[in-house]
C-alpha cells in the first residue's frame, strides 16, 4: 500500500470538516437492480483495495409501550490488486449482536464485466454470535456490496469507528429519533459531531465525511484507540408539555442502574425505557430464603466461618466462585437473579456471576464498589461526555485495599485484573454514605465515582531468566535455561497452559524459548507453580529446559565466535524509518532481567567482552525522569563470564514527540542480540625435551 503520513490529530481535523460542510453528498441507491462500477479516483490507484461507501443509519420509533431500534447497514469496498483481493476473502457482516433480529442480509460481487454474483452468508456459533461471507472468484477492480437491516431492543448510547487501513471515499451516519429525545453528539480524531434537526416532526442527525484517508498500523499501538470515531448518548426524554422526564441520563443514573441490576432484592425496570443499557430487563423477583440458604451454604463449603480478615474472605470467594461456577454468555437473560438455581446448576451468566459475587460480600460485610470500564485498547473513557456503550468490562474495587478484582475472568486473581482495564477511567457504584459506602442495604438512589483504574507498578510484572551456556574441549554448548514470570506474563502463559492440550506442550515451550534453533535441539523441559488456584497464583510461574545450541558457536581461524547476544533469543525492533503516525501504547510497566553465565574452556582468552556493556535509557523532556531503560554489563574471571541485563518500561503512554528516544530503548535489545564475542585459545607451551646425560663406558677390570 502507497505509505500514506496524514497525522489525524492536526490539520486532517479541520479539512475534513470543512470538505464535509462544503461537498455535496452523492446519492447511493439502497440497492441498485442494476449495479454499476465506480471509478477509482487517481490518488488512490496505487492502494490495495478502497471504500467507495460506508453507510449507517439508526432509527427509533415507538411500537407500542416501548422503542424499538431499526438499522441498517450498507457497504461497497473495490479490490484494485491481488493483496485486496486477499484482504476480503472473508468478509464480516456489520450488525449489533445482542438482542437484534436481523430482517434482511443482502450480499452480492460486481465483477468488472458487469456480472453479479449473490452470497450467502455463514454464521459462526461461540462465546460469539459473527456472521461473514467467503467470497470466491474475486478479480482486480471487483466489487464487494452488503446491505444489513435488523432490529433490535434499543440501544441509546453508541460508539462507531469510520476509518481503517484502507481509504473511504464517502462516510455517511444518519440517527433518527421522536422528537421528545435529546441526544448528546460527540467526535473523536478528526469525525464531526453533526447536531439535532427537527425534521417532518422527527428529530434528525446527518453526517456526511468524504475522502477519510486509510491508518496504517504501527508496532506499539493501540490501533482501534485513535481511529475517527463518533459517540452518541441519550440525553434526556421531554414530555409533550415540554418538561424534562426523570433526570437526566449521566453517571449516576449508570450507577443506579448498576445497583438496581446486582444488588436490589427487587428488580424495578421503569427507568428502562426499553433498556437503555442495551440489556433485556429482568423479570421483577424476590430474593427468597432459598437464595439466602444457598449464600449461605455456599459460603461454607469453601471455608468460610467468620474468623477470616476481609482480604482472605475476598481470596476465597473469588477462588470459591471461579472454580465452582462455570460461565455461559448463553445463559443471559435466564435466571440471572436466582441465586439458588446458580449454585445448583453451577452455571450462570456473566451477569449472574456478578450477582452471585455482589451477594457474598453483603453477606460477609466485606467493603465494595461495582464498577464499569472500557477496553483500554479499543476505547478510553471520557468522563466529560456521557456514553455508557463502552462500559461493557465489570470490575470491583476494594476501598479498604485500593485493590480491584476482576469477576467474569477466569483467569485472573485478586489483585490482578486485565490489562485492558488498567490506566483506565471507570464508573463505580458507591451507595451508604452512612455505612461508609458499603453496599449492604436497599438504597433509592445510588452515587457515581469516576475513578482511574491504578495500574500495578513496574516490579509487578517481573520476567527473569537465567541461562547458563556450558562448552566442552570442542566448544560445542549445551545450555541450561530457568525462566520466572510473574505478574501479566505469568497469567498470560498460564491460560495457555490451562487451555492447550497437554499433547501440544511441547509446542508451546518451543515458542517461549528463544534460543531454540530447531525442536529437536529441546533436550527436556519442566513447570513449575502453573496453576491459577489461590496456593500458586501469586508464585512466579517457572520453566526449565535444557537446549542444544550448536548455532553459538562459530570458528574464525583460530578463534571462537560465540553468539552470546542470541541467547537471549531474537528480540522486538524498531529499525524501520516510516514516520510516526500513532503514539506508543505499552500493554502494562515490566522488568525483564537476564543473567547469562559462561564457563570459559581452560586456556581460552576473550578478546572483546567489552562490547558486551550498553546502556540506553529514555528521560521525560519536562522533567528528565527515566521511564525506560536497557542496561547490560559483565563480570569475567579466569573461567567464568557472567553477563546481567535489566530492561525496564515504567511508563504505559508515550507521545508521537517521544517515539525517537523510546524506540532507542527497544532497539538496544536487538543491539544486544547481535553481539557476539571472541574467544582465542592460548598457544600451548612447548614440551621441553629431557637432557640425557653422557655415561662413560667402563674401564675393563684387569684379574690377576
Amino acid at each position: 500500500m502507497k505509505k500514506r503520513t496524514i497525522f489525524i490529530f492536526s490539520m486532517l481535523v479541520a479539512s475534513i470538516a470543512a470538505s464535509a460542510q462544503q461537498e455535496k453528498p452523492p446519492v447511493f441507491p439502497e440497492w441498485d437492480a442494476k449495479p454499476h462500477m465506480h471509478a477509482v479516483p487517481p490518488e488512490y490507484m496505487n492502494e490495495h483495495a478502497i471504500k467507495i461507501l460506508e453507510s449507517g443509519k439508526h432509527d427509533f420509533m415507538f411500537d407500542g409501550s416501548g422503542v424499538t431500534e431499526y438499522s441498517v447497514y450498507h457497504r461497497i469496498i473495490k479490490v484494485l490488486d491481488r493483496t485486496g483481493i486477499e484482504q476480503f476473502s472473508q468478509v464480516d457482516v456489520p450488525y449489533r449482536q445482542n438482542f437484534s433480529r436481523i430482517d434482511s442480509i443482502k450480499a452480492r460481487t460486481i465483477l468488472p464485466d458487469g456480472t453479479v454474483r449473490n452470497m450467502e452468508y455463514k454464521m459462526l456459533w461461540g462465546n460469539s454470535r459473527e456472521l461473514f461471507f467467503v467470497l470466491d472468484g474475486l478479480e482486480k477492480n471487483a466489487e464487494i456490496e452488503i446491505m444489513v437491516k435488523y432490529k433490535a431492543l434499543p440501544s441509546f448510547f453508541g460508539s462507531y469507528q469510520f476509518q481503517s487501513t484502507i481509504p473511504v471515499l464517502n462516510t455517511f451516519f444518519e440517527l433518527n429519533f421522536p422528537k421528545e429525545m435529546s441526544f448528546n453528539l460527540k467526535g473523536y480524531h478528526g469525525f464531526p459531531a453533526g447536531s439535532e434537526q427537527l425534521v417532518h416532526g422527527h428529530k434528525q442527525v446527518k453526517i456526511y465525511v468524504p475522502n477519510i484517508p486509510a491508518l496504517e498500523k504501527q508496532p506499539y499501538s493501540f490501533y482501534n484507540l485513535y481511529l475517527m470515531r463518533l459517540e452518541y448518548g441519550l440525553d434526556h426524554f421531554t414530555t409533550r408539555g415540554g418538561y424534562i422526564s426523570g433526570d437526566k441520563l449521566g453517571w449516576d443514573q449508570l450507577a443506579n442502574r448498576i445497583y438496581k441490576d446486582f444488588y436490589t432484592t427487587k428488580r424495578s425496570d421503569s427507568a428502562d425505557a426499553g433498556g437503555l443499557y442495551g440489556f433485556i430487563p429482568m423479570d421483577h423477583y424476590n430474593r427468597s430464603k432459598a437464595d439466602n440458604n444457598a449464600i449461605s451454604k455456599f459460603l461454607t463449603s469453601i471455608g468460610i466461618n467468620g474468623g477470616e480478615t476481609e482480604i482472605q474472605k475476598i481470596k476465597m470467594i473469588e477462588e470459591g466462585i471461579k472454580t465452582n461456577i462455570v460461565q455461559y454468555p448463553e445463559l443471559a437473560g435466564r435466571h440471572e437473579g436466582n441465586l439458588d438455581t446458580i449454585l445448583f446448576n453451577k452455571t450462570a451468566s456473566e451477569k449472574g456471576i456478578i450477582r452471585l459475587f455482589c451477594a457474598c460480600f453483603k453477606a460477609t460485610g466485606i467493603k465494595h464498589e461495582l464498577g464499569v470500564t472500557s477496553d483500554r485498547t479499543e476505547h478510553l473513557m471520557d468522563p466529560k461526555f456521557i456514553n455508557w456503550a463502552p462500559l461493557n468490562d465489570y470490575v470491583f474495587y476494594f476501598p479498604t485495599f485500593d485493590k480491584y478484582m476482576a469477576p467474569n475472568e477466569e483467569f485472573s486473581r485478586y489483585p490482578e485484573i486485565p490489562a485492558t482495564m488498567i490506566n483506565n477511567k471507570g464508573v463505580f457504584c458507591r451507595t451508604n454514605p452512612e455505612s461508609e459506602f458499603n453496599v449492604g442495604k436497599e438504597v433509592t438512589e445510588a452515587e457515581a465515582v469516576v475513578r482511574t483504574i491504578s495500574a500495578p507498578n513496574v516490579a509487578a510484572t517481573h520476567n527473569h531468566l537465567d541461562i547458563n551456556i556450558n562448552l566442552d574441549k570442542e566448544f560445542d554448548p549445551t545450555v541450561n535455561l530457568s525462566y520466572a514470570y510473574s505478574g501479566y506474563s505469568a497469567e498470560a502463559h498460564r491460560k495457555e497452559l490451562a487451555l492447550l492440550p497437554k499433547e501440544k506442550r511441547r509446542e508451546m515451550v518451543e515458542g517461549m524459548i528463544g534460543i531454540l534453533d530447531k525442536p529437536e535441539h529441546l533436550i527436556s523441559y519442566s513447570f513449575e507453580n502453573e496453576n491459577f488456584n489461590s496456593v500458586y497464583a501469586h508464585k512466579p510461574l517457572l520453566l526449565k529446559a535444557a537446549v542444544k545450541a550448536p548455532q553459538l558457536v562459530g570458528k574464525a581461524g583460530a578463534r571462537y565466535i560465540i553468539r552470546i547476544g542470541e541467547a537471549i533469543g531474537e528480540q522486538p525492533e524498531l529499525y524501520k524509518k516510516d514516520e510516526r503516525i500513532l503514539p506508543v501504547d505499552l500493554a502494562y510497566p515490566s522488568t525483564n532481567t537476564r543473567t547469562i553465565t559462561m564457563n570459559i574452556p581452560e586456556g581460552a582468552k576473550v578478546l572483546n567482552a567489552q562490547s558486551l556493556k550498553m546502556h540506553v535509557e529514555h528521560t521525560e523532556k519536562d522533567n528528565a525522569n527515566v521511564t525506560a531503560y536497557f542496561n547490560s554489563d559483565y563480570k569475567l574471571t579466569d573461567n567464568k563470564l557472567v553477563v546481567t541485563i535489566t530492561e525496564v518500561f515504567m511508563q504505559m503512554h508515550y507521545p508521537v514527540s517521544e517515539f525517537e528516544n523510546f524506540k532507542k530503548v527497544v532497539n538496544a535489545a536487538a543491539d544486544f542480540d547481535k553481539i557476539g564475542i571472541l574467544v582465542e585459545m592460548g598457544k600451548p607451551k612447548p614440551v621441553k625435551k629431557a637432557k640425557v646425560k653422557t655415561v662413560a663406558a667402563a674401564k675393563p677390570v684387569k684379574h690377576a
